[in-house]
């Protein structure tokens, strides 16, 4: 008896059917189905018609997820928490923000392939939010992040607006350590752990303004907890909503370098370098230039002696490709496959060193020649 169904895109500025027919479909019993795309969100409004009665019924809501999953372990992480932040500047206090709990944050991210629905996972315990009230919606897009802060005025005022805040939570984080529970709308855990303010958690995230970052946020629950899994935010104040690492403009700024080319301590290493390199601008730390020398390695079942060239990088760089090379004569052409990477060992002190290996064993005599290693830092 029912021979059309008429679907269109829900409004919720208008309940009239007729003002919102841009993406209205009138289908017969036979036709092809109504395909769904776009999204994430759909929000329908269905009414069929009756032949045998000469009328249509009541319009019937509906909110399809396209291409959506639930959040889950797998895919929703916790990966920035500011527990302790620094005190209120003085126009902070001027303004009535006069407690530093005021400012603190959690940082979420989608760490899986697909866009996941938040409707109805909450945190309850020290701090309690629903992300069923969100301000930016239901969903969260793949690599995207997302904020809960104690109170939205004061972050605003410190980190400035349009940041991917969803609400403010009630409660408060200890500043001693305290355990922070997510939760999918039906009761289980997808995230639980709890930080502490003394080694081997980093300390500085207590009261002196850093955060706490996750180094590499997985799908498994348990790696959350060990202390191992968290280190200090790269600068004070930590990067809510966005990646956390080195920007050459940031360190630019925060050590008063005026001349990329300069060289304040005469070490013969430019500060482009020093930041690159890992460097003290106010130090001479030559060895942190290039050295080179020869290892065995293992090729294709063969082990025999490489050129290796080798310099330290300061870690969670975010700007900076670092290209070795090789050439047979100052001229070049200068190539990047008369170079292998072996690896990166952190040093523990904010640096990282490279190893690179000649592509060609030094018993072959092609393989003799220049290499060099050059920096190229993102505008």
């Amino acid at each position: 008896n029912v021979v059309a169904v008429e679907i269109h895109q829900a409004t919720t500025t208008s309940s009239d059917i007729s003002m919102n027919l841009s993406l209205s479909a009138v289908r017969t019993a036979t036709a092809t189905p109504y395909y769904l795309t776009g999204g994430p969100v759909k929000p329908l409004r269905v009414r069929t018609y009756q032949a045998g009665t000469s009328t249509w019924s009541a319009l019937t809501e509906a909110t399809y997820l396209i291409d959506t999953e639930p959040a889950s372990t797998a895919n929703f992480a916790i990966t920035e928490v500011m527990y302790h932040p620094s005190d209120p500047d003085a126009n902070e206090f001027s303004l009535g923000y006069t407690d530093a709990d005021d400012f603190e944050f959690i940082e979420f991210m989608n760490i899986g392939p697909k866009t996941i629905d938040l409707q109805g996972v909450y945190l309850y315990g020290a701090i309690d939010f629903d992300f069923s009230t969100s301000l930016l919606g239901r969903t969260l897009a793949p690599g995207a992040r997302v904020l809960i802060v104690a109170r939205k005025p004061a972050f605003d005022l410190r980190y400035g607006a349009g940041k991917p805040v969803a609400g403010s939570y009630k409660g408060h984080l200890n500043n001693a350590g305290d355990q922070i529970l997510l939760y999918t709308p039906t009761g289980s855990i997808i995230r639980n752990f709890t930080y502490d303010d003394v080694l081997p958690w980093p300390t500085t995230a207590d009261g002196t303004g850093f955060s706490l970052v996750r180094t590499a946020p997985t799908g498994n629950l348990g790696d959350d907890q060990p202390a191992t899994a968290w280190r200090a935010s790269v600068y004070p104040g930590g990067s809510p909503g966005i990646v956390d690492l080195h920007k050459y403009a940031t360190w630019k700024f925060n050590q008063g370098v005026t001349l990329d080319n300069g060289d304040e301590d005469a070490d013969g290493l430019p500060n482009t370098l020093e930041y690159c390199l890992g460097g003290n601008i106010y130090e001479m730390d030559q060895p942190r230039n290039i050295t080179s020398g020869s290892a065995l390695f293992t090729v294709a079942s063969v082990t025999t002696r490489y050129t290796t060239i080798s310099c330290t990088r300061r870690e969670l760089l975010g700007d900076v490709t670092f290209y070795a090379e090789g050439s047979p004569n100052l001229t070049g052409p200068w190539t990047t496959s008369s170079t292998v990477f072996v690896s990166a060992t952190s040093n523990g002190d904010g640096t990282e060193t490279l190893l690179y290996r000649s592509a060609l064993p030094q018993s072959n005599p092609v393989a003799r020649g220049l290499f060099r290693i050059r920096t190229v830092i993102a505008p």
